[in-house]
């Protein structure tokens, strides 16, 4: 009994505990509640666009719906109070819908206790951030970044000098050397550095570091920046995360001091040189990304292997030659990214057989040769998605198991035989350039996910399937020229769907243009050329409304090129290619009004891209 009595104080005691301390917490000052308000009276709401991060990482709206006059702004959305003080000391109103611009004059500088500040992904107008951003002495977080802000970044940043986490990346902010000096002085408390997409052109290297001995994370990403990387940076004692890429950074890479990096990345600069041999000692790293610069030199694949908690690896478009000669136990048990494009492989090694959880594979542009080894296909059974495989000298490839991959990339290899059918999941397929025969096999349309689909440059034949018109609600490209299929154009193109690309060049059809293709209404190129269609011409594709090349040149098309009614047609028109046929009579002027390419000198410089290669 006596325990009961001793457990039931114990309780009474704890529960008189809690409601003293819900007592004795103080509510939001009037003062600070109105400088919120009237902060708020600063914005208007303006809801972000679907490519926003928000939504992706953290719940978009506006947080200040709920900022109002008669609850206490502590119990606001985004405010958190000092719970004995009363005192504001966060404030998050990420992803909150404000536009408008911050003075050096708001009320938001009347609120001194501020420890956290995120005012990131929202749009400031174009505005400058303001010096009194310096206000805030007991400040530990600011991120702005995302937020349309521009201009010269104020030195009184440099004022902030709790700050441990630092954000202003995604701007169209430039900051100068004086400013940057002023940061790595006075900010040592620094652990989180995040600047990038910020214009440093101007900026000395060697003061990118400087005083930041607490340095945990460091973003200089996409910033300008040239010369040579500070020899600072490796030997900071802390550093775990370090990002310089899409730089212009020329040089060596040092030698690393500490063993406490988990990612690197260093990708698109000019770097060049070996890479060092104390990569190989970073027991904790993660993630090594030195892809596109000019490092040189002959690596065995399988020393990477000592990284056992490595999952990405980047090396491609360097001067290395990679030998993947097999060692016992040199396997990748975490890899789940491999990037080894241009590495001068020649082979399909058997270390690859062991990359169990491979999600991300390219081994383009080497020099394997031969058939594709069916064991390729259980690499990352559940797992593999993207694999590129393109610009080798690849000759045989029987089928393609893999359930789960999204994205095959084939082309420009040898590969003979028929057109394998591909994986029913699949959203791009390119297998263009090589010298596949036979027919389109009726199964590819089962493919109700892709997106792109890429059958160029073989030696195609037979009918193109009905089905390609209405088999995907997700295509965007389709590229059929240059093979030998003849026949007539499919005439089954739904309406709703996503069609941008439209290409049959150079083949051996025959009979009209259908005229489900008006359904497409999201298309911008149709390539009909160098085929046997006759027809007279189709006005009607004058009424899509994005149409921007329309290429019918050397068929059989006759009659007059008639403009019907008042309607504009071909509103978006660049590129209109009508020669080699039999039409008649004078070309409608109208048609010609429309062609901004031609008018505008400096449109003409502007080619229209697919997956990366000139495609007009």
């Amino acid at each position: 009994m006596a325990w009961y009595l001793t457990w039931s104080c114990q309780i009474f005691c704890l529960l008189l505990l809690l409601l003293h301390s819900q007592c004795s917490a103080k509510l939001c000052s009037h003062d600070q509640s109105s400088a919120l308000l009237q902060f708020k009276q600063l914005f208007s709401l303006k809801k972000l666009s679907p490519s926003s991060a928000c939504d992706k990482m953290v719940p978009s709206y506006s947080k200040l719906m709920s900022w109002k006059e008669d609850k206490d702004c502590c119990l606001w959305d985004g405010v958190t109070c000092d719970t004995v003080t009363g005192h504001v000391i966060e404030l998050d109103l990420s992803c909150s819908w404000l536009y408008g611009s911050i003075p050096s004059n708001s009320s938001l500088f009347f609120l001194p206790h501020l420890r956290r500040l995120n005012l990131a992904f929202n749009n400031f107008n174009s505005s400058q951030i303001s010096s009194a951003f310096n206000k805030f002495p007991s400040l530990r977080l600011l991120n702005l970044s995302s937020s349309n802000f521009h201009g010269q970044l104020p030195s009184e940043i440099s004022h902030l000098t709790k700050l441990i986490s630092l954000d202003l990346s995604h701007n169209h902010l430039r900051l100068e050397t004086p400013v940057l000096y002023g940061l790595s002085q006075n900010l040592t408390e620094l652990k989180e550095l995040i600047l990038d997409d910020v214009d440093m052109f101007t900026v000395v290297p060697s003061f990118l570091v400087s005083s930041l001995q607490n340095l945990v994370s460091i973003d200089y990403h996409d910033n300008l920046l040239n010369g040579t990387i500070p020899s600072g940076l490796f030997i900071l004692p802390l550093l775990e995360f370090m990002d310089l890429s899409y730089n212009q950074f020329a040089g060596c890479i040092h030698e690393f001091q500490n063993n406490s990096l988990r990612e690197i990345n260093l990708s698109n600069n000019r770097l060049s040189g070996s890479i060092p041999s104390s990569i190989f000692e970073l027991v904790n790293l993660i993630d090594l990304e030195l892809s596109s610069n000019n490092l040189s030199g002959i690596l065995e694949l399988y020393m990477f292997a000592k990284l056992k908690n490595l999952e990405t690896l980047a090396l491609s478009h360097n001067n290395l030659s990679l030998s993947t000669m097999f060692k016992a136990n040199s396997s990748f048990l975490r890899i789940h990214s491999l990037k080894l494009s241009s590495c001068n492989l020649s082979e399909f090694s058997d270390i690859f057989r062991r990359l169990d959880r491979i999600e991300f594979l390219d081994l383009s542009n080497n020099k394997i040769q031969g058939q594709i080894p069916s064991w390729v296909w259980n690499m990352g059974t559940d797992t593999l998605n993207f694999l590129n495989l393109s610009h080798n000298f690849l000759t045989v490839i029987e089928k393609i198991p893999c359930k789960n991959l999204e994205y095959l990339d084939l082309h420009s290899n040898l590969l003979e035989g028929s057109l394998p059918v591909p994986p029913s999941d699949l959203k791009v397929f390119l297998i263009s350039n090589n010298t596949l025969i036979g027919k389109i096999p009726q199964l590819i349309c089962n493919m109700s996910l892709i997106q792109i689909l890429d059958l160029s440059n073989n030696k195609l034949s037979g009918r193109i399937p009905e089905c390609i018109g209405n088999f995907s609600n997700n295509l965007s490209v389709l590229d059929l020229r240059q093979n030998r299929f003849y026949g007539t154009l499919p005439g089954t193109f739904m309406k709703d769907n996503n069609l941008r690309t439209l290409n049959f060049n150079n083949n051996q059809l025959e009979g009209t243009v259908p005229r489900s293709l008006i359904n497409c209404t999201m298309l911008e190129v149709i390539d009909l050329g160098n085929n046997k269609i006759h027809d007279a011409f189709p006005y009607w594709l004058g009424d899509l409304p994005v149409l921007q090349v329309l290429v019918l040149h050397s068929n059989m098309f006759y009659g007059s090129i008639t403009h019907f009614g008042e309607k504009v047609s071909f509103p978006q028109l660049r590129i209109f290619y009508l020669s080699s046929n039999s039409f008649t009579g004078s070309l409608p002027t109208r048609y010609f009004e429309n062609l901004n390419t031609i008018m505008n000198a400096g449109e003409t410089e502007k080619k229209l891209k697919y997956m990366g290669d000139t495609y007009y």
